[in-house]
């Protein structure tokens, strides 16, 4: 039986800048690379949806189909099996003896269970992990991981003083001399629907060429700082999110070619911001590492006493945007539509949930996971607990006036009206507050608007 060497690709899906390939690629054992679907992802949670959604579920396919072209191109082929990772490589060691398994450290509990089931099953296999989903390596951090700051502010402060980020690798030039062949590859067919419009198209080739874009093409990243925050023009943000997430994209990748532009180009705030926002990303990730499974607790991250209440109807008013309130309501309508939603909206819908409706952190959290495209486990779940106040933020409780919020942030009402397009008959300067008390006889009275009055009261905000 022929001895193999595999990369397992899971939230990497790129052949630019991955540890895992350059490190097989050092060895003579022909390589292989295998991605397994988890059959439970696409099974209903106690919640009542999937962990992994439509959207996603295209997104991976469209890149796994660049990857499985980008590996040839090096003479590596590609296996895709659907089940668990457990079955997926018995499956494979009846054809082949599996020398070796590069895989990619975890980070969550589920990823690491699922690790040490296959490194269990394989004694006589050697493992090599390798870690590139943050910017930074965890050896490099100037403290270690259980004396990680409590604050974003303060993680920033110490890292920049001492900032180690590793160069970038490479397999440039290497093509495998020997020819592999794997069976009974599965396919994604007939599990999503292929006649939807994807947010965007997946794929490495098409998160390099995102990137290239918005820093040298376009050269948007020169406002990127001011833009930001509006939610609905495609080019106000980078959208590198989704490749990140998945890993059709490095975070070294953007860091170096962001240093590339500044050199050309000169560097400002928002050169900066992005860097930053990279910044934020390692810290959820750090956090994970940090607390463990303490990330997905009710409670939280200090056991804070936390009594959210139960009402099924507000949770589904919530999720099929019928809260009647029109910035929560316009951007659950994106998400459920397109599986993304801007980082405006999302603290937004987020804050409404866990402060408006009073449920639970959670199920908001595992309705991101379900649809959002750029689903990252740490990010999700990190945003989630500081929104609920359970997280390590030291303003407290974070609690967003969605009325006001509107009105800042899209003072045209444009996107509202993209999400929401009943609502036009209002006047302009009402669109926002929707059918809210202070408005709801005079707009029955005078418009025919059909749209829900809001679920709940206003909260009253403090000073």
């Amino acid at each position: 039986m022929d001895k193999i060497q595999v990369v397992w690709f899971e939230n990497n899906l790129r052949t630019t800048d991955h540890q895992g390939l350059h490190q097989a690629t050092q060895h003579e054992t022909p390589i292989i690379g295998v991605y397994v679907l988890e059959s439970s992802l696409l099974e209903p949670t106690r919640y009542g949806f999937p962990k992994l959604g439509p959207y996603r579920l295209e997104f991976i396919d469209e890149t796994l189909k660049t990857l499985k072209q980008n590996l040839q191109k090096h003479n590596i082929p590609l296996v895709i099996y659907l089940g668990n990772a457990y079955d997926a490589f018995r499956k494979l060691s009846k054809q082949y003896h599996i020398d070796a398994i590069h895989y990619e450290k975890a980070y969550a509990s589920e990823e690491d269970t699922r690790h040490q089931s296959v490194i269990k099953a394989f004694p006589s296999t050697s493992f090599y992990a390798f870690d590139t989903k943050p910017l930074m390596h965890i050896r490099d951090l100037p403290f270690d991981i259980q004396d990680l700051p409590l604050s974003f502010t303060a993680f920033r402060k110490r890292v920049e003083k001492t900032l180690k980020i590793k160069q970038e690798v490479s397999i440039d030039g290497f093509k495998q001399s020997k020819t592999i062949s794997v069976n009974n590859s599965d396919t994604f067919d007939g599990l999503y629907d292929q006649s939807s419009a994807p947010f965007v198209k997946g794929g490495e080739d098409e998160a390099l060429k995102r990137l290239n874009y918005y820093l040298f093409e376009s050269k948007k990243i020169k406002t990127y700082k001011e833009t930001r925050n509006q939610m609905d023009a495609f080019d106000a943000s980078s959208k590198l999110s989704p490749y990140l997430a998945i890993g059709a994209l490095s975070p070294r990748t953007v860091y170096y070619q962001l240093k590339v532009f500044e050199q050309k180009h000169g560097s400002n705030d928002s050169t900066y911001w992005l860097f930053f926002e990279l910044l934020w990303r390692d810290y959820f990730h750090y956090l994970l590492v940090r607390f463990g499974r303490k990330v997905f607790y009710k409670n939280g991250l200090f056991n804070t006493p936390y009594h959210p209440n139960e009402n099924k109807n507000h949770i589904e008013a919530w999720k099929n945007a019928n809260t009647g309130y029109p910035l929560v309501d316009a951007n659950m309508r994106e998400i459920n539509t397109t599986g993304y939603m801007s980082n405006r909206g999302r603290q937004n819908v987020a804050s409404f949930f866990c402060h408006y409706l009073k449920q639970d952190w959670r199920i908001g959290a595992a309705y991101f996971e379900y649809l959002l495209i750029d689903y990252d486990v740490a990010s999700n779940y990190g945003n989630w607990l500081y929104l609920a106040g359970l997280g390590v933020d030291p303003r407290g409780t974070r609690i967003f006036d969605v009325i006001n919020q509107g009105n800042r942030y899209d003072p045209t009402t444009e996107y509202l009206l993209k999400w929401l397009p009943e609502l036009e008959p209002l006047p302009k300067q009402e669109r926002y507050q929707g059918l809210s008390k202070n408005n709801l006889q005079q707009n029955l009275n005078l418009f025919e608007v059909d749209y829900p009055k809001p679920i709940v009261d206003k909260p009253i905000f403090k000073p």
